[in-house]
């Protein structure tokens, strides 16, 4: 970013057409990458949900705590909107950029989801992720042109797409509406409950607590592991994941006890 968005002036200085042009290093690198993994393992592309974006722009950064943005979307409604319009654009440029290049399967993140109250998410994020779904199989939106120059007509794809919004699962609803092929279910929310409350056709990931693999013992990890292989047997579109991302203290003896449980389930 050249500037942390304190205004809707500065809302309406932001201009999502530039974005092919600035990030061409990403779908660059994601050749690199596609072809060196061959055919040895899906190669997953990703992007923030605008509203998880917002909350860093309004910030101009990483923060304790995220409270511009929430104040943006409850008293000016409008500006708020002008915004998420505008990083859906961008969302689905960026994604459609990492498709061209060859990715597998697509994630939205939506880490900051759970700072919204039930009644607020789908107008502050669902809405927006459904959108950017939608584009990208190519049933509406207006991408931008692709770094390349391509234009980014939007084409019908069948690419897997992940939605991944923690702490939301008072809004499954909301969360099915986006269009997403698989659902990742955080750590405070149990996979059984998942489970029986969500569609069969619906891929669920999850749910490992980040915190076992720097708190707790190999031993603890892999039985924690095989808890939840367990619980979700039968359940097909099962990808066994953490709650949340890797924790920087984790024990490289914990994760390889993760691994080594998962790659030898049957």
């Amino acid at each position: 970013m050249d500037f942390a968005l304190h205004s809707a002036a500065d809302i309406a200085r932001l201009d999502a057409q530039a974005l092919p042009e600035r990030l061409p290093y990403v779908p660059r690198a994601l050749r690199l990458i596609k072809s060196a993994l061959g055919k040895q393992t899906a190669l997953i592309g990703f992007a923030g949900s605008p509203w998880t974006l917002a909350t860093f722009m309004a910030e101009g950064g990483s923060r304790e705590h995220y409270t511009r943005a929430l104040a943006l979307f409850r008293k000016d409604r409008k500006a708020y909107f002008e915004l998420a319009e505008k990083l859906t654009a961008a969302v689905i440029a960026h994604l459609q950029m990492q498709i061209k290049a060859g990715v597998d399967a697509i994630q939205i993140f939506d880490s900051h989801g759970g700072q919204l109250a039930p009644t607020e998410f789908q107008e502050a994020s669902g809405r927006w992720i459904k959108e950017i779904v939608t584009a990208l199989k190519g049933r509406g939106g207006s991408p931008l042109p692709a770094a390349d120059g391509a234009h980014g007509v939007a084409r019908p794809t069948n690419i897997p797409i992940i939605v991944f919004s923690p702490g939301t699962h008072g809004n499954w609803d909301d969360l099915l509406a986006t269009g997403a092929n698989v659902l990742g279910i955080d750590w405070r929310f149990p996979l059984a409950d998942a489970r029986r409350l969500l569609p069969r056709d619906i891929g669920l990931q999850g749910n490992l607590a980040p915190a076992l693999l720097s708190d707790a013992t190999p031993e603890a990890v892999g039985t924690e592991t095989l808890r939840l292989l367990e619980t979700m047997r039968g359940r097909n579109g099962y990808i066994f994941n953490l709650g949340h991302g890797v924790p920087p203290e984790a024990k490289l003896e914990n994760i390889a006890a993760l691994v080594e449980t998962v790659c030898s389930f049957k």
